[in-house]
């Protein structure tokens, strides 16, 4: 492998780690959003759970105003879900990437040190010859 293909090789690689690493940063900012938006959910059940046991006195709108969606909490948990899911499958491609580039710099040594070999077999024959000639 020529070193102008190794470095291709490692360009495409960087460029698609770049392209992950922004992907995993939109990622985790939605992440971090969607926790927010679950603890404020469940900030909303306690509060009104917390008033309710308490036996004061509510009004029926009070419950209702900004108040906890069943639905929307497991929405925004199975949102989550997919998240980390997916957050999960860029770090493996990041992964599979780094390994990739790790096998083709070790390809790479493999066949510069197999061609630095034969240059030094190459260079010692040329020696023995040179030698030859001039002990005639």
């Amino acid at each position: 492998m020529k070193k102008e293909i190794l470095e291709a090789i490692q360009f495409k690689i960087e460029q698609e780690k770049q392209q992950i690493f922004a992907e995993l940063a939109l990622l985790c900012k939605k992440k971090m959003q969607n926790e927010r938006l679950i603890a404020h959910e469940e900030a909303v059940l306690f509060s009104r759970e917390k008033e309710i046991g308490t036996g004061h006195i509510m009004r029926a709108g009070a419950l209702q105003l900004h108040g906890f969606s069943k639905k929307k909490f497991d929405q925004l948990k199975k949102e989550a879900e997919r998240l980390n899911h997916y957050i999960r499958q860029n770090e493996s491609v990041l992964l599979q990437l780094e390994e990739t580039e790790r096998e083709a710099l070790k390809l790479y040594q493999k066949e510069a040190i197999i061609y630095m070999r034969q240059e030094e077999k190459k260079a010692e024959q040329d020696r023995l010859e040179i030698q030859l000639i001039l002990n005639q």
